[in-house]
């Protein structure tokens, strides 16, 4: 989780949201903006290991969309999410 806290600017929240399972919530103006973001928690996560146990992360990004309420968006970002899970380590499936 500290990892995770350290990649964030001011506008971004992550929470415990299973698990093994965190939600980022994030106001930013573009998917690219997110993508980077997944991009930099990627990077600080890979880096991480105990002896020669290495971590990854695997990613579920959507945007929210002026009909979504919350049910909807977790629906949409928990699918995407365990799509990225059966590609393999290290995913990120938008939706």
């Amino acid at each position: 989780m500290k990892i995770l806290q350290k990649s964030f600017k001011n506008n971004e929240m992550c929470v415990r949201y299973g698990g093994d399972e965190f939600l980022i919530i994030s106001q930013t103006s573009s998917l690219e903006a997110s993508i980077n973001i997944t991009n930099k928690i990627q990077q600080s996560v890979s880096v991480q290991t105990i002896g020669s146990i290495t971590y990854s992360v695997s990613f579920g990004l959507t945007e929210m969309t002026v009909n979504d309420d919350w049910n909807s968006l977790i629906k949409r970002v928990d699918s995407a999410l365990y799509s990225a899970k059966e590609k393999g380590r290290g995913c990120l499936v938008q939706n």
